[in-house]
């Protein structure tokens, strides 16, 4: 799917690498496939570095594309 495409999170494979609406960039690590949440980590965040390298969980909303 490229940038702008609807994500069907629940779809969304471990190693998958998602733009996030702040530019930030993460690789998920685990998909509950809840249609909610994955987990990924950080590979680049611009607008907080330090969050680079760290897992979160990201909420489907945040998700603008999948690259």
């Amino acid at each position: 799917m490229a940038i702008g495409d609807y994500i069907d999170v629940r779809t969304v494979k471990a190693g998958a690498r998602l733009k996030l609406a702040d530019d930030s960039v993460v690789e998920v690590t685990q998909n509950p496939e809840d249609g909610y949440w994955v987990l990924g980590r950080y590979l680049t965040s611009p607008a907080e570095p330090a969050r680079e390298g760290k897992e979160e969980m990201i909420f489907w909303s945040d998700i603008v594309g999948q690259i």
